[in-house]
């Protein structure tokens, strides 16, 4: 895959933490998601999909709480980790700020769900058409789109190296 997302990043390259990053998203399904409504926080665990420039595609219920909470407060964190061989050797994990939208009928959507298809097929029951999305479905997909990340890869970056870095798409 390419990972068409840029830092500028002063100490690596565009390339390694791209590649960081795209493998981290990859080798992980499970996401904790983070909203903020009225000083009360809540976090949510999400399936998602990801594109190539790290906006985060997942599917909830417009009853959950965390999707209450994005209606009225966008602002998202989100957390990704993989599960080490040895514990506490070779951590790798991603942070992810930005914000979250639901998202309308149209080709957005449309690519989000084939993305989200490909990567979960037993979904293919529930999606088996957008328009769903628009009636009658209490489902909906939503957009992450990232503003900012904290990336820890040991095996690409060192022993509890902790990067911090602005997405520009």
């Amino acid at each position: 895959m390419t990972i068409k997302a840029s830092f500028g990043h002063p100490d690596h390259s565009d390339a390694d933490l791209r590649a960081s990053i795209g493998g981290i998203l990859s080798r992980g399904e499970l996401a904790a998601l983070a909203t903020e409504r009225d000083g009360e926080p809540h976090v949510a665990t999400v399936s998602y999909a990801f594109t190539q420039d790290f906006t985060l595609y997942f599917i909830s219920a417009q009853t959950d709480v965390h999707s209450q909470d994005i209606a009225i407060n966008p602002a998202v964190a989100v957390a990704v980790w993989t599960t080490p061989e040895t514990w506490g050797k070779d951590l790798q994990g991603i942070q992810v700020f930005g914000r979250c939208e639901e998202l309308r009928v149209g080709p957005e959507l449309f690519g989000a769900m084939r993305l989200y298809l490909a990567r979960f097929p037993a979904f293919t029951a529930l999606l088996k058409n957008p328009e769903e999305f628009k009636a009658g479905v209490h489902a909906r997909m939503y957009a992450i789109r990232l503003d900012r990340l904290r990336l820890v890869d040991e095996p690409a970056f060192g022993h509890r190296t902790f990067i911090d870095a602005a997405v520009a798409r």
